[in-house]
């Protein structure tokens, strides 16, 4: 390790910095290719000098299979236009970086591969009864005992968030009360504390009005014992107020306890708000077989003490109804299976039974993430990454762009039978990953983003839904993985770090801040001593390219004082 560190070179090694340029995009579409070729001409024009582009696709996550859509043909638009961006920005001197393998974003993966490949958490002890005719199961829900659901009795069983949250006498939807939050710029929270069972589902619905409302809406489980969330749905649509509609609208969605035996629902929003928001009618009921996933990981157990009953011949198979032509069928909210039983079961009326099984839990706009331990998701990878041999020369440079931002993995059964904790198992998976780009490509350069494998970022405890500690995710990236590092926040210390395991680093900046030569300057400033960081990319979420040359020239102005304070 430290004779890699050594040969890494310095941030002044070079008289200017590699630079980078992101450019998520479609490239299917005709004007997208003109438009990376228009932003490769301003990339690479005289005084500028970027070398790199990386591209983001969702398409580079294709895995061959022509049963997906009939368009996937060899010979397509696609494949012409990304071979006629690469060829062009070779003639630019500019290499293209494709972004590659789904992890803690499968989109691609969940609608046109398989949604069983996800990460699931654990449901544990759902209880059912077989119906009198004996042809069903029937769910038996143990609901927490919320009260004053509707205000009626004013603020009984609510704790309110003093100056924001109130009762309003004069406003309700099937009567005279509702909860209000009213405008202002710390938070404003109605408050009740629910006893709930450990690993179950439950069901949030609440009814919400505004008036010239802006800010967060907030409606949240809270652990107080363990400060955690156990659900992440803002900005999730299904959840947005449409104001052209008005009037009071009804809101639903599901979490999973996890372990908490007892948690908050809160109503309200941080703040700073306008406007004035109101909340009626909520309810939070147990339900069960929601967003329901099956891999050799995730199965389902129908079971009463120690018998087990078999699927297929004591009930029908417990699955969702996915297709690849129909895409996902996970939601924040979605009538739940049932199940039916076949002639012959040993399930008789009237007994009582438990299920396990492990579900889907959409994150923020339904973002999900692919399962750590299910080989099925190497296998599409290793596939993938076939697809993209046919048209990537060899030695390209490949962003393992997947790792980042995690948002829910080790909680599945799957994942927790392996006895390992979650950094252990992301830094395992990441090494499958790059096994699978050197065995097809062994001169390749590799790079992934940093925050998963950062101490300082968010290789944490308790990051999101993961329900252990990701501390030694980086002892799976090797030292020959560059870093592409974005932890602006705190930038020094971070590079300090990965400095320290001998990984080169391209800092990753500007993130729309508006001012692009002043953003590099900041940021080539606090890589001043550091060991082995190469260069900046232009980052941009929006898509807004107006910095692109100012952020260059920053950064090349700035990289040329960093010579005197180097090591």
């Amino acid at each position: 390790m430290l004779l890699m560190l050594w040969l890494v070179p310095t941030a002044s090694a070079e008289t200017k910095p590699e630079l980078w340029f992101y450019n998520q995009t479609n490239l299917a579409v005709r004007a997208n290719v003109d438009a990376a070729k228009a932003l490769m001409d301003r990339a690479a024009a005289p005084g500028v000098g970027y070398q790199y582009m990386m591209l983001a696709d969702t398409k580079l996550a294709y895995d061959g299979d022509k049963t997906i859509n009939d368009i996937w043909d060899p010979e397509w638009s696609y494949y012409k236009h990304i071979r006629e961006v690469i060829a062009y920005g070779t003639g630019k001197g500019i290499r293209i970086v494709p972004l590659i393998f789904e992890v803690g974003r499968a989109d691609w993966l969940a609608n046109r591969v398989d949604e069983n490949l996800l990460e699931g958490q654990q449901v544990k002890g759902a209880n059912f009864t077989v119906a009198p005719d004996g042809k069903s199961l029937i769910f038996k829900p143990q609901n927490p005992a919320l009260t004053n659901t509707s205000f009626a009795d004013g603020s009984a069983g609510w704790e309110l968030d003093e100056g924001r949250a109130s009762i309003d006498t004069s406003t309700g939807r099937t009567d005279s009360a509702s909860l209000k939050i009213s405008a202002g710029d710390r938070r404003g929270f109605g408050i009740q504390t629910l006893n709930i069972l450990p690993h179950r589902q439950y069901h949030v619905c609440y009814w919400v009005r505004e008036q010239n409302f802006s800010g967060d809406l907030l409606v949240k489980i809270y652990d107080v014992s363990v400060g955690r969330h156990r659900e992440f749905h803002e900005g999730n649509p299904a959840l947005a107020y449409d104001s052209k509609e008005g009037g009071w609208q009804q809101k639903e969605y599901v979490f999973n306890s996890a372990g908490s035996t007892q948690v908050q629902l809160r109503l309200g929003s941080w703040g700073p708000t306008t406007g004035e928001l109101w909340f009626d009618d909520i309810c939070v009921e147990e339900i069960a077989l929601h967003n329901v996933i099956r891999n050799s990981g995730s199965s389902v157990k129908v079971y009463n003490g120690t018998t087990t009953y078999t699927e297929g011949k004591d009930f029908n198979p417990i699955r969702e109804p996915y297709t690849k032509q129909t895409g996902k069928t996970y939601r924040i909210y979605r009538i739940p299976l049932t199940v039916s039983l076949p002639a012959g079961s040993r399930l008789k009326p009237g007994q009582a039974v438990q299920i396990d099984y492990d579900a889907v839990q959409p994150v923020y706009d339904e973002q999900y993430g692919t399962s750590l331990t299910e080989p099925a998701v190497l296998e599409y990878y290793r596939r993938t990454m076939m697809e993209l041999r046919k048209f990537f020369p060899d030695g390209t440079p490949y962003m393992l762009g997947g790792f980042d931002e995690l948002r829910q993995g080790g909680s599945s059964c799957g994942a927790k039978a392996a006895g390992l904790t979650g950094g252990q198992l992301l830094a395992n998976h990441f090494q499958a990953c790059y096994q699978i780009v050197r065995q097809q490509d062994p001169i390749a350069s590799l790079y992934t983003w940093s925050d998963m494998f950062d101490p300082h970022h968010n290789a944490v405890d308790k990051y999101y839904l993961w329900e252990s500690t990701l501390a030694e995710s980086w002892k799976g990236v090797s030292a020959d993985v560059t870093i592409v590092n974005w932890n602006l926040g705190n930038l020094r210390q971070s590079l300090g770090f990965f400095a320290e395991r001998g990984n080169p680093q391209i800092i990753a900046g500007y993130y729309d801040s508006g001012d692009g030569r002043s953003a590099a300057a900041a940021e080539v400033q606090a890589a001043i001593g550091v060991p082995g960081v190469r260069g900046l990319m232009y980052t941009t979420w929006q898509g807004n390219y107006a910095e692109l040359e100012n952020y260059a020239a920053g950064a090349i102005a700035a990289w040329s004082e960093l010579s005197p304070h180097q090591p």
